[in-house]
C-alpha cells in the first residue's frame, strides 16, 4: 500500500494571552506554528522539529485515540495496548449507545469508523461512525475536531471537541456506561502509583476516586526520574459539569466523565451532543496556580481554536 502524506503549515493564526501579544501572518515566529501532517492511518503535529502529538485511526482499531502526547520538553506521558487492559489506548474516548459497550473491546463490542479526516488550521477535524456490535447499524455520526496551540514554551496545550448527532434512522440514542467511560487517559509504567491528584486547588493524595467536580484535575507523577504535570479542563458549556474519576493504583489513570452511571443522556435529533475539553502538559511540578491560569487561558482560546 502506498502511504499518502499531507503536509501543511499554518499561514496564519492569532496568538491570544499566553504572556504574548497578538500577531498577524509576519510576525509569527516558526516555533509557534504548528506542523500538521496526515497520514493514511495517523496525523502527526509537530512544533518545528518536536513531535507533540499522534494520533491514529488504524483500519481494524476499536476506537481512534491520542497515541502519543508530548510535554515542551518531549517526554511522552501515554501508554497503549497494556496487558492488564489492552482496550486501554492513551487518550481515548468511550461510553455506551444504546447498551452497546465502546469503551472496552471484544465480540459484543461496538467500533467507532474512521471515515475521513481533514487538517485544520491549528489540528484536524475526523468523521467517525459509531457503528453496533455486528457491523451492521450506526447509531451515531461524531465530529471530532482536536487543535494544538504551541504558542507557549511552557505548556502543550490540546483542544478537544466531540459533535454527536444521530444516524439518519434513528430518532433517539440513549448514552450510559461505568464511572471511568468518557475521555480518559492511561499514562505510562513510571507514572503508576507514586502521583499526586489536583482538583482545583485542592490536592487530593494518590489514589482519590472522590467524584468531585471541579473545572480542572491534575496529575504529577515522574517519568524516568522527570517530573511532569498533566491537566484536563472541563467547559462550562458540556452539558453536564465534569466528574473526574481519578486512580493511581495500581496503575494511573484519569478520566473526565458525565456521571453516565447514575443518570443516561438520551440524544434525540434536535438536541445534538457537543463536549468540549482540554488536556495541559508541563514539565516538573506545575502549581495549582500555573494550572488555573492556563485554564483560563484555555477558556479565553475558545473563540480562535476548537470552536
Amino acid at each position: 500500500m502506498v502511504c499518502t502524506v499531507q503536509t501543511i503549515s499554518i499561514i496564519s493564526v492569532a496568538v491570544i494571552g499566553w504572556g504574548l501579544a497578538s500577531a498577524v501572518a509576519g510576525d509569527i515566529a516558526p516555533k509557534q506554528v504548528p506542523e500538521i501532517t496526515v497520514g493514511d492511518s495517523w496525523v502527526l503535529v509537530r512544533k518545528g522539529q518536536n513531535q507533540v502529538l499522534k494520533y491514529v485511526f488504524r483500519e481494524r482499531q476499536f476506537k481512534p485515540y491520542v497515541l502519543q502526547l508530548f510535554t515542551p520538553a518531549g517526554i511522552n506521558i501515554l501508554r497503549d495496548e497494556v496487558p492488564d487492559h489492552l482496550h486501554h489506548h492513551g487518550l481515548m474516548f468511550g461510553v455506551a449507545v444504546e447498551g452497546i459497550n465502546f469503551w472496552e473491546e471484544g465480540p459484543l463490542a461496538g467500533r467507532q469508523v474512521h471515515k475521513d479526516v481533514k487538517s485544520s488550521v491549528t489540528g484536524f477535524v475526523e468523521a467517525i461512525n459509531w457503528i453496533d456490535q455486528g457491523q451492521k447499524h450506526v447509531l451515531l455520526n461524531e465530529e471530532r475536531q482536536i487543535d494544538v496551540d504551541v504558542s507557549n514554551d511552557l505548556t502543550t496545550l490540546v483542544f478537544w471537541k466531540s459533535k454527536f448527532t444521530l444516524a439518519s434512522d434513528r430518532t433517539t440514542a440513549k448514552l450510559s456506561g461505568t464511572d471511568y467511560n468518557g475521555l480518559g487517559m492511561r499514562f505510562v509504567t513510571s507514572m503508576d502509583r507514586a502521583g499526586t491528584f489536583m482538583r482545583g486547588r485542592t490536592r487530593v493524595g494518590q489514589t482519590s476516586r472522590a467524584d468531585k467536580q471541579t473545572s480542572w484535575c491534575a496529575y504529577t507523577a515522574e517519568v524516568n526520574s522527570k517530573p511532569v504535570t498533566v491537566a484536563m479542563f472541563n467547559h462550562p458549556s458540556n452539558v453536564r459539569p465534569t466528574t473526574w474519576f481519578t486512580m493511581s493504583n495500581p496503575f494511573a489513570y484519569l478520566s473526565a466523565t458525565m456521571s453516565l452511571h447514575e443518570s443516561p443522556l438520551v440524544l434525540t435529533r434536535d438536541h445534538p451532543l457537543i463536549l468540549r475539553y482540554g488536556v495541559g502538559l508541563w514539565d516538573g511540578r506545575a502549581p495549582s496556580e500555573h494550572i488555573e491560569e492556563a485554564y483560563q487561558r484555555w477558556l479565553l482560546k475558545w473563540p480562535t481554536i476548537g470552536q
